[in-house]
């Protein structure tokens, strides 16, 4: 004789399966949520740091920019001109080579593309201004390395076949009166300028993007 089967029992059973595993998928899903917002807030929080520092770095270079600039400037008279005080100037041409470089922190947002992290970064504002300021950092390199271009066509060059060094020991100067000289001292003049303007750029970037860290930090 078959026995009768208790339904409420039964229906009792499944039910408590059923939230067994609606709960279970649940603190899956929670501690997967938590892990990928701590990851997000890792990348976020790192990024701002490597911001602060590019910060930093092209704030100290636009101060180095403005000084050179001063240096040329005073530079520029004694160029084909004669005057008092060109015993000390023409050291200033020995300074138009010296580089002011910029080695931007890139490695937390190129491990955020290369590991497939960056769709943690959900909000598309802020997934945009991130973009624009790592490319904008592609402009800041072609306008520091004008200068360098300078100094490798030009400068050198002029160093190796104008300057009479023996006579430059002795006190002769002539080759401040060189056109090419003028000419090569006003190319790196307008090269730093650009090289300035590139990095206020940067830093007003940098500022911009930290200010939306921290409000997606703070959400």
């Amino acid at each position: 004789m078959l026995k009768k089967i208790n339904w409420r029992y039964a229906l009792g059973e499944i039910l408590i399966v059923l939230v067994g595993i609606t709960l279970a998928f649940w603190l899956n899903n929670w501690k997967d949520h938590r892990q990928e917002a701590h990851a997000r807030a890792q990348y976020l929080t790192q990024l701002k740091r490597d911001l602060e520092r590019d910060s930093l770095q092209l704030h100290d270079n636009i101060a180095q920019c403005a000084r050179r600039m001063r240096s040329i400037e005073q530079l520029l008279p004694h160029l084909g001109h004669t005057l008092p005080g060109r015993d000390t100037a023409y050291r200033l041409v020995f300074e138009l080579p010296l580089s002011i470089e910029f080695r931007p922190k890139t490695i937390t947002y190129q491990t955020l593309i290369n590991s497939g992290d960056y769709s943690l970064i959900d909000q598309f504002s802020l997934r945009a201004a991130i973009e624009e300021h790592y490319l904008l950092y592609d402009h800041i390199r072609k306008e520091y390395e004008r200068q360098e271009i300078i100094t490798s066509k030009y400068i050198g060059d002029f160093y190796v076949r104008e300057l009479n060094y023996p006579q430059l020991q002795r006190g002769n100067y002539d080759f401040l009166d060189n056109p090419l000289l003028y000419n090569i001292a006003v190319s790196v003049r307008g090269a730093l300028r650009l090289k300035m303007l590139a990095s206020e750029e940067g830093v007003a970037s940098c500022r911009e993007l930290m200010a939306q860290l921290d409000q997606s930090l703070d959400e």
